[in-house]
């Protein structure tokens, strides 16, 4: 296990989970990941914090409007979200949630890049954001598979300040790296030519679990499904899963010590 105690710009610092039955989710991510949860009150509108070990991972809401439900998000660390949004139009985005404080935590926005994924920007002030990593049931890596791979690529270094690694730029394999001082923090993935008619620009949580195949049979077990059996990768040993209502993600287990951090 191990604790990190500086976000940087940029960076994955927080992940929410927008679900249509908050119980039945609660229940299931339990299971698969061992966590436990604090529900807030009225005020945050019974928003859940989800903890793995006492530790802050990110929180689970109901679903409410007109938007996809049983989705994961995620939200990169900014130090002036106002600024960040502000920066959003100029670079082909659209800003769907405007800037609004959390009394005591932060404030945070919700954008759209120009391939059409959602992200969120998230200005701390009392909560950093996630801290644990190298457990089960933790955040390992966050990616997004994009449509427009360039302007969305140009859309993250402008808004969130990436400190860009084209890390191949191939018509087979196109993916670049948010990267501080040397180690890579979130992916970006050309997905155009593969991604299924209709399928959205999206961000991708991995979660690191000890056994891939034990996890696997976990999601079955408690009514998940299974969208790509486990396999070994350069990274680790992969699936992709949904949980019973419907939100992907994907699962990685190390497998060798020194293994990099990405699990694509």
């Amino acid at each position: 296990m191990t604790v990190r105690t500086t976000f940087h710009t940029g960076s994955p610092v927080w992940i929410d989970l927008d679900t249509s039955d908050p119980d039945r989710a609660r229940a299931f991510y339990s299971a698969l990941f061992g966590w436990d949860y604090e529900i807030g009150g009225p005020e945050y509108g019974g928003y859940t914090q989800i903890l793995k070990d006492g530790h802050r991972i990110g929180g689970v809401m109901q679903h409410q409007g007109d938007g996809p439900a049983d989705t994961w998000s995620v939200y990169l660390a900014v130090t002036d979200v106002g600024a960040a949004a502000s920066r959003v139009a100029t670079v082909g985005g659209e800003v769907i949630v405007e800037p609004m404080p959390i009394p005591g935590m932060g404030r945070f926005a919700f954008f759209v890049d120009p391939g059409g994924g959602a992200i969120g920007a998230w200005q701390a002030d009392g909560l950093q954001g996630f801290d644990l990593e190298e457990v089960h049931g933790a955040p390992a890596w966050c990616e997004e598979m994009n449509r427009d791979f360039r302007r969305s690529l140009d859309f993250y270094r402008h808004v969130f300040e990436w400190n860009v690694d084209l890390m191949s730029d191939t018509d087979d394999f196109r993916y670049a790296r948010h990267m501080v001082d040397g180690e890579p923090q979130a992916g970006l993935m050309d997905a155009a030519r593969w991604l299924p008619d209709g399928a959205p620009s999206a961000w991708y949580v991995y979660f690191l679990v000890d056994d891939a195949d034990a996890a696997v049979g976990t999601v079955v077990e408690h009514g998940g499904s299974v969208v790509k059996e486990p396999e070994e990768t350069g990274f680790g040993r992969l699936a992709v899963v949904r949980d019973p209502l419907g939100a992907e993600m994907k699962l990685v287990a190390r497998n060798a010590e020194g293994q990099e951090r990405i699990p694509t």
